[in-house]
């Protein structure tokens, strides 16, 4: 006779708080890359490409130290995905804000 599957009980609380901790790292990831965009069209604009692009990622960097230092027990695929979402809400809102109606 096989072995029964022992299925563990769902802590309902632990649950919430790991998902509003997502909630939060993500909505701060955004808004940081909102900010970030802008801010590097605007650099573009006055012709300081490099310093553009190296504030982004000097952003980036210290939006992850913050991150796993805040909100801690995010998992790795997560912080990779925050990575990648800062990233193109980043360069979307630099291509935006280099467009007629900001620039």
């Amino acid at each position: 006779m096989p072995d029964e599957i022992t299925v563990s009980e769902l802590s309902e609380r632990d649950f919430l708080v790991s998902e509003i901790k997502k909630g939060k790292a993500v909505v701060l990831t955004y808004l940081a890359g909102i900010l970030t965009g802008f801010m590097s069209g605007y650099l573009e604009i006055l012709g300081m490409t490099i310093i553009s692009i190296l504030s982004g990622f000097a952003v980036l960097f210290i939006l992850i130290y913050f991150i796993t230092n805040r909100f801690h027990g995010l998992a790795k695929s997560t912080i990779a995905l925050i990575i990648l979402l800062y990233i193109f809400s980043w360069v979307t809102f630099w291509i935006v804000s280099m467009n007629h109606p900001f620039s």
